[in-house]
């Protein structure tokens, strides 16, 4: 198993271990702000996973452009539902990209597209 198919294959065991333990929470609570100074909801946390999973196994790992939106990911609100049909796209394109690693397919340039490269150094 290669370097990228290896971390693809925590990084999606990470999502499925975030969604099991949101598991039962209302939207209202995924969604509640903490009170604590400079912290995120947890649906904005479980979101920027979900990004960040992308871009670095799709993305730099994959050689496939992802959309995303860094900053915004922070601030997103949403249903439990939202987060669950996420996870069963990233699955499908996380499937994808080990066949293509396994067959010698993938990107190997672990770069990010031009636009990207400013937003995800910070």
């Amino acid at each position: 198993m290669d370097e990228g198919t290896q971390f693809a294959s925590v990084l999606a065991r990470i999502g499925r271990d975030v969604l099991k333990q949101l598991e039962g929470l209302s939207d209202e609570l995924l969604n509640r702000p903490l009170a604590l100074p400079e912290t995120n909801t947890l649906f904005a946390l479980a979101t920027h996973i979900a990004g960040s999973t992308e871009f670095w196994v799709l993305e730099m790992a994959g050689g496939r452009r992802v959309d995303r939106n860094r900053q915004a990911e922070f601030r997103s609100a949403g249903r439990r539902e939202d987060l669950m049909h996420r996870r069963a796209w990233r699955a499908a394109a996380l499937g994808s990209r080990m066949s293509a690693a396994r067959g010698g397919t993938c990107g190997t340039a672990l770069r990010p597209h031009s636009d990207h490269a400013a937003d995800h150094s910070r």
